[in-house]
């Protein structure tokens, strides 16, 4: 069986349904056909909300398969692609379910495969009850597991094994986050702020260790213990949430240019190395604003406004775009989390010299909402030229109206590339 589409989407997660959206909605003449072997697009951090309550796997929400075929868009679900001829433009499709095979023919495409869990090169990963946390089955398969007093261990201290700690504690075990780095949330926020999260976790009964990388995973028939260069964790449960890994397979078979980090190379209309193929979403590179640099950021947010912007392309326009921020909140511990831009490692790491700066709200013109007390807001700024590049905030009173205030405030410094003299007062650290 062999089809033909002006646009063939390969993927289903929100890079991939928001660029066959898009594509649609600008053009409705073009035939649009997404090839998705997961269930389509659904919201990543519900995956520790799983965990804590199972119920919840009844109310995930997402595009369902119906939804896009009433606008016109055809949707190939449990379906692969195994293969691309670039030069005859033909995607190699296989379904999950029959093992038939067929041909889509394409004027375009969109490459959204998304990333895989990134997974540590030590013994034991592959042990029952060793989970990964990145699709929703994972989350499901984590929560059958679980038995209260059951001893976890998540290795990982980012957002996501922040959340999974948590979510594990609520079910009433006893866990242990283990961290390689002498430090947490390395990419979300700064050390010090980082500190009052690892104070909370002790708090709420979960212990940390960091600056110790795992060295390996231990058990005859399961997972019995992890060892570290502490010693021996004794455990009945590990979730790796060590990071994730562009998922180019299909990229590198078709001979897309990637990056040191295997993500596919893009310009500023999301084109790939190849002109008839974008690329969206966790398996792509992008640019991040303030540095103008190539950079590879796993997030959904960055991932449908990519897909906007390929989606529109498409169809036919020429949009470009300067660079995507980094925006995210979080709620940890009964701590509420703001962050967005760069961090001051980030930022080294780019080439800019940074520094955090403690900060208030003292401007005339600006009326923020009452900040809580226990609160740290903190900005990112440019050595030399004062110029923001970021901001952060950790508060102990779950404040929901300070976070999306202040980070409105601050997106919009950084988009206009303003000083903080011109917002503020700086408190000295």
């Amino acid at each position: 069986m062999k089809l033909g589409f002006d646009l063939v989407v390969v993927g289903g997660g929100v890079g991939g349904v928001n660029a066959a959206l898009t594509a649609k909605k600008a053009r409705p003449s073009l035939s649009v056909a997404v090839v998705s072997h997961r269930p389509l697009t659904y919201p990543r951090p519900d995956l520790s909300a799983f965990i804590k309550n199972p119920s919840k796997f009844k109310e995930v929400k997402g595009y369902r398969p119906g939804e896009l075929e009433a606008v016109g868009v055809k949707v190939f679900e449990g379906c692969r692609a195994v293969s691309v001829s670039s030069e005859d433009r033909i995607v190699q499709v296989e379904d999950a379910s029959t093992s038939e095979k067929f041909r889509l023919e394409y004027d375009r495409m969109v490459m959204a495969t998304g990333s895989l869990p990134a997974v540590p090169p030590v013994e034991g990963c592959s042990l029952p009850g060793v989970f990964t946390l990145k699709w929703y089955e994972d989350a499901l398969a984590i929560s059958r597991h679980i038995v209260p007093g059951m001893k976890a261990c998540v290795v990982g201290a980012g957002i996501i094994g922040l959340e999974a700690a948590e979510a594990l504690k609520s079910r009433g075990l006893k866990v242990t986050v283990v961290e390689a780095l002498p430090f947490i949330l390395g990419g979300f926020v700064e050390p010090d702020l980082a500190e009052k999260v690892a104070q909370s976790m002790a708090v709420h009964g979960v212990s940390l260790v960091k600056g110790s990388p795992i060295e390996g995973i231990y058990g005859r028939e399961k997972a019995e213990y992890v060892l570290v260069d502490s010693g021996r964790l004794h455990v009945d449960l590990v979730v790796l949430a060590v990071g994730l890994r562009a998922n180019t397979s299909l990229a590198s078979q078709m001979g897309l240019s990637l990056s040191k980090v295997r993500a596919v190379k893009t310009d500023r209309m999301l084109r790939s190395s190849l002109d008839e193929v974008y690329a969206v979403g966790d398996s792509a590179e992008t640019i991040d604003y303030v540095t103008g640099k190539a950079v590879y950021r796993p997030l959904g947010s960055i991932a449908a406004k990519a897909a906007e912007i390929a989606g529109l392309n498409v169809a036919g326009a020429s949009e470009t775009y300067d660079g995507f921020i980094r925006v995210q909140y979080d709620k940890l511990f009964e701590l509420s989390l703001g962050s967005l831009g760069l961090t001051v490692r980030e930022a080294q790491m780019l080439g800019v010299p940074a520094e955090a700066v403690e900060v208030s709200i003292k401007k005339q013109g600006y009326q923020p909402p009452l900040l809580p007390a226990k609160s740290t807001v903190k900005a990112v700024v440019e050595k030399g030229s004062d110029v923001v590049i970021g901001w952060q905030m950790v508060s102990y009173n779950h404040a929901d109206a300070w976070p999306y205030w202040g980070s409105q405030l601050f997106l919009e410094a950084i988009l206009e590339r303003r000083k903080l003299s011109q917002l503020q007062e700086v408190k000295a650290d």
